[in-house]
């Protein structure tokens, strides 16, 4: 009887992108454990260790009420400046997981390449605890935020829970930006370098502490348009609609949770695939 030898897998192979997701949820515990002290590492050897999780986005709040509100005064265009604070802390406080989700997965790979080639896992379990561990930041971060709504009147009520749709999505999104941005970096180290400006620029282009109806008023169709569907600026105006009113998400378009679960698909899709194509060869160089 003829004996059939097993197909042997190259090392370095990847599997196909099924198989490559049933190993991702097998090691979700070492994606959580990692996500954790990413959190922790950086703020251990700091006087106010745990509260900078607190502070940045505070503070990312802070500069842009004085940049937006102050010297440019947009907060005169809302009906009172407790309104204004709470549009400005929600954008910051949202913007800060995605722009940190893009800056962590440009650096995730390179920053860790002893990792992986001495532990065999996922590579991608590393841009999913970028974004893990930004969603529990923006969790601590959200806690304070409705602590001062309530300090401003604003009351709890069932809209409220529109927040949590919005934030799935936007991590969806992010998800899939960080694995983009991981897949990009790894195979040149100037992403890494030239992410900041674009971080940079995106938090100028999408709105955190202004409102879109001055800006737009004179403006291109085009650039409206871009403008519009910016997905980190639908990702805010949702839950700045869903926490304080309408009136807080002016200049979002009717179909902005078309666009929500859109970006969230795309970005995921592409992200995903991407990352996966270069799976077998992050540990090389």
């Amino acid at each position: 009887m003829r004996m059939v030898q097993p197909a042997l897998a190259r090392a370095g192979s990847r599997p196909g992108p099924a198989v490559y997701a049933g190993r991702l949820w097998r090691a979700r515990h070492f994606t959580a454990a990692f996500a954790g002290a990413r959190l922790a590492v950086p703020v251990a050897p700091t006087t106010l260790g745990g509260a900078w999780l607190l502070l940045t986005p505070l503070l990312n709040a802070v500069i842009a009420y004085l940049l937006y509100g102050v010297l440019l005064g947009e907060a005169n265009g809302f009906a009172d400046r407790a309104t204004y604070v709470a549009f400005d802390v929600i954008g910051a406080f949202v913007f800060t997981f995605t722009q940190a989700s893009l800056l962590g997965g440009t650096r995730c790979v390179r920053a860790n390449l002893d990792l992986v080639r001495e532990i065999r896992f996922p590579t991608a379990c590393l841009p999913l605890a970028v974004v893990l561990a930004a969603g529990r930041q923006l969790l601590l971060a959200l806690g304070v935020g409705v602590l001062l709504l309530v300090a401003f009147g604003h009351r709890p009520d069932a809209g409220w829970l529109w927040a949590l749709p919005a934030l799935v999505l936007q991590a969806v999104f992010n998800a899939g930006l960080a694995l983009g941005a991981a897949r990009i970096s790894a195979r040149t180290g100037e992403a890494a370098l030239f992410a900041p400006f674009v971080a940079r620029a995106w938090t100028y282009a999408s709105g955190v502490g202004y409102t879109f109806t001055r800006l737009a008023a004179g403006a291109p169709r085009l650039l409206r348009t871009a403008i519009e569907v910016d997905p980190p600026a639908v990702y805010m105006n949702l839950v700045r609609g869903a926490l304080i009113g309408r009136a807080a998400s002016r200049g979002l378009p009717g179909h902005a949770w078309a666009l929500a679960l859109g970006w969230a698909l795309i970005a995921a899709a592409a992200g995903y695939l991407g990352f996966w194509q270069g799976e077998g060869t992050y540990g090389q160089g």
